[in-house]
């Protein structure tokens, strides 16, 4: 075989190659757009197949009796069919392959597309929640501020400069999911001073745990709602105080009061314990647990650590 006929066939190989992927990348693309058959996977990869397979047949084929005429001067019609039908087996194999691997990344973005949709979802909702816990605490601010000016001007002074130190801490935290659980104690001891000022010794706090916990995470003003919540719901006097104890209890940072209902309905802004177990199911898909045990209320907030996040 001359060298002419070497390149002339290398080039007839490259150009039937390549006219063929075009073609076949074309019809690929065009069968993609229909609507109707997209959604359809069987209909749509028999359409594939069959018409990448018969343009793939018909190309080797043509290919196939244009370099005969040319390179041998006569018609061969069963070799110039083995190509067709040679090409058409490659392509029907590389189209399922081509497909198969789009189909994989168009799930992988589908799945991409759902989660990033699920945490805006989450998001959005988590705002909202926050949006809700804020006007809580300003609500039982400005009501104990209202009690305390009538009664004690000098209290109500040093109330006010807490309430600062303690607002200051809310707008600096008010955005962030999580907080380390030592900078949310720091804040509980400005909240309780606050709460010392009006109700002197008829309530106490306790910590029973060690320092040093720097790697447990929390959500803001969790500890600070629950402290609400027992003195919203209880009766208390510097007789019988309400003994208000935060310890860690395994993989729960447990919150826990001595109950006495108070005689008369509490009027409730419905913002509270309901609020923090959505709080938690939002960003770490754990639930508070709630419950009560000789004659001791109890709410147990999950621990969540850095490592986990």
């Amino acid at each position: 075989m001359s060298a002419v006929r070497v390149l002339v066939s290398n080039l007839s190989f490259i150009a039937t190659s390549y006219i063929i992927w075009q073609g076949s990348v074309w019809i690929i693309s065009n069968v993609r757009r229909n609507k109707t058959i997209r959604k359809k996977i069987f209909l749509k990869l028999f359409l594939l197949c069959s018409l990448t397979a018969l343009y793939g047949f018909t190309i080797a084929t043509a290919s196939a009796l244009l370099w005969q005429t040319i390179s041998l001067k006569n018609n061969y019609i069963q070799p110039a069919l083995n190509c067709g039908f040679i090409a058409a087996g490659i392509v029907m194999f590389l189209t399922l392959v081509y497909e198969a691997l789009f189909l994989s990344k168009e799930r992988e973005l589908d799945v991409m597309i759902v989660d990033q949709l699920d945490k805006e979802r989450l998001q959005a909702e988590l705002s909202a929640v926050k949006g809700e816990l804020e006007p809580h605490f300003v609500f039982n601010s400005l009501t104990t501020l209202s009690q305390l000016i009538s009664v004690d001007a000098e209290k109500a002074q040093m109330f006010t400069n807490k309430l600062a130190v303690v607002y200051k801490y809310l707008l600096i935290n008010k955005d962030k999911e999580l907080i380390s659980l030592e900078d949310e104690l720091n804040f509980i001891d400005d909240y309780f001073y606050l709460l010392r000022i009006r109700y002197d010794h008829k309530i106490n706090l306790h910590l029973n745990f060690s320092k040093g916990e720097e790697s447990i995470m929390i959500i803001p003003c969790s500890l600070q709602l629950l402290i609400e919540n027992a003195i919203k719901h209880n009766y208390f006097t510097e007789a019988d105080p309400l003994q208000i104890m935060i310890s860690l209890n395994g993989e729960y940072l447990k919150v826990e009061n001595n109950k006495r209902s108070k005689n008369y309905a509490v009027v409730s802004t419905k913002v509270g314990l309901a609020k923090l177990r959505t709080h938690y199911r939002l960003i770490c898909n754990k639930d508070i647990v709630i419950y009560e045990k000789d004659s001791r209320f109890i709410v147990k907030i999950p621990l969540i650590k850095q490592e986990q996040l």
